[in-house]
């Protein structure tokens, strides 16, 4: 980010990033190779650092210095604070209903197995898939908000 210096408009930035982290996730749930999920996860976390570097900057301008501490702590608990969730559920939902749907017979094997394969960890693959797949949805949604599409034309900026 210090090099490029960020896009010169940043929700358009941010969708973009996000949109290839997220291709990247239904990437890691299609394969079982090392090599590509390798490069899934590095794509991934690659866009990862332009996405919130992003947001942080328009954090920043927009909201005024003596809240910003409160806002970033609020804005930081609350994200934060969904990954124990997230933690609890992915791990039974992977184990207890993607993988059993997965295997050689399960109820997806003959549709979806077609595409990703059945056996041991494609239930994690097409847990990997949805999530992307509605982390996508969630992207195109919210930048048709055109609230959110346009907050740094119309929400002004902070004065120093």
């Amino acid at each position: 980010m210090n090099i490029w210096g960020g896009g010169k408009r940043l929700i358009p930035t941010i969708v973009t990033f996000n949109l290839l982290g997220e291709i990247a996730i239904i990437m890691a749930g299609f394969s079982t190779e090392v090599p590509l999920l390798a490069f899934a996860a590095f794509s991934f976390f690659f866009t990862t650092p332009i996405v919130t570097s992003s947001f942080q900057t328009i954090w920043q301008k927009k909201v005024a210095p003596e809240v910003q501490g409160r806002v970033f702590a609020i804005r930081r608990a609350i994200s934060l604070g969904s990954l124990p969730l997230a933690y609890i559920i992915a791990g039974p939902l992977a184990d207890r209903i993607f993988e059993p749907l997965m295997v050689a017979n399960g109820s997806l094997a003959d549709s979806v197995g077609l595409y990703i394969g059945v056996g041991p960890g494609r239930g994690i693959g097409l847990l990997f898939i949805i999530m992307g797949i509605l982390a996508m949805l969630t992207s195109f949604i919210a930048y048709r908000y055109k609230p959110f599409r346009l907050v740094e034309t119309q929400l002004p900026d902070i004065s120093s």
